[in-house]
Formats: structure tokens, sequence, C-alpha cells
């Protein structure tokens, strides 16, 4: 899972090493057969120039995409749950409204924006207890079961990740460290 605050740390970054996290972790330390599940955009609602970084994020995730799908075809971006408003007594957390991702370069897209919005009254803390309402974190059980099981549903998909040709042998399997215990 490839989780970032801002998508402008992901790809065609000259600030982060080897132009960005998605490159990085491609030359150094992924595998094809690998998933890479990304997701970012909730910190990006929270900027000033909102559109100014978002969308040329995710322009650039779809350039990256295209240039190494054919080494690296796993990719999926999650959609950002809603984030829902306070309210105007500050005491619950406002509906929101839908919205669709629209990412052109043919990034499967796992649909959880849409799925949140009525969930308004879902979310991980209500003042009563904690003092603070919190309006973007949901509880548990609840949103993030959800995201599990789009995600299995998902990959278990003819859309989803498909086996790549084996490696060599009959008996290939992902190479694993031993671990030693402490005792």
């Amino acid at each position: 899972m490839v989780h970032v605050v801002l998508g402008t740390s992901l790809a065609e970054n000259p600030q982060v090493a080897e132009g960005g996290v998605l490159p990085l972790l491609q030359q150094t330390f992924a595998q094809p057969q690998d998933i890479f599940y990304i997701n970012f955009g909730i910190w990006h609602k929270n900027m000033e120039r909102y559109e100014s970084t978002y969308l040329p994020a995710l322009e650039a995730l779809a350039r990256f995409y295209k240039a190494t799908k054919a080494r690296f075809p796993h990719v999926v971006f999650g959609e950002t749950p809603a984030q829902h408003q306070r309210d105007g007594s500050g005491q619950q957390c406002a509906a929101a409204a839908g919205f669709m991702y629209d990412i052109a370069a043919g990034i499967p897209v796992l649909p959880f924006f849409n799925i949140t919005v009525p969930l308004h009254d879902s979310h991980a803390s209500i003042p009563l207890f904690s003092g603070k309402l919190d309006c973007m974190h949901y509880c548990h059980p609840g949103a993030p079961q959800m995201w599990v099981w789009f995600l299995y549903d998902f990959l278990r998909s003819p859309q989803g990740v498909q086996p790549l040709p084996a490696q060599g042998s009959a008996n290939y399997s992902l190479p694993c460290r031993v671990m030693k215990s402490a005792a």
C-alpha cells in the first residue's frame, strides 16, 4: 500500500529521490508481481490551491502508470473516503455530496468515495466523549472494513490483478527472510 499525504511526491518530483516515491520503490524494492494500492487526496483538500496540486498529481500518476505498466502492471488507485464537514452547530458531521474520480490513463479505481458519502454519522469521535468532533476518521467496524471488502472483491474480479507468468520453475515462491526468535 502506497499512501502519501500529497500525491505530488509520487512521480515527476525532483525533490524526492529517483523523481518520486513510485520510481524509488520500483527501482529499489518492488518486484513485478507486487500490487501497488495508491491513495492520496484528503490533505490536498486542506490546501488553498487544491486543484493546482491534486489534479496535476493525478495526471503525473497516470503518465507514470502508462510508462511503467508493462513491468509493473498491478496498480490500483483507491478513492479517498468522504470527509464530512461539521454542521452549523459543530456538534455533528454533515452529509456530503457525491463525486467521481476520472483517471484517463486506465488505472483501475477502487470506488470508495460515494459509498462513504451517507456515512456522516459514522465517524470516530463524538464531542460528548472526546471534546472534539472528528469528521475525517471512521469508526471500526464500519467504512474501513467496507474498504477491505471492496479491495478483496476487486482483486478477485477480471479487472483486478491477473497472475503473472511463473518465475523459472513450478516450485517458485516469493523470497522470505527467516526471522530468529528472541528466545
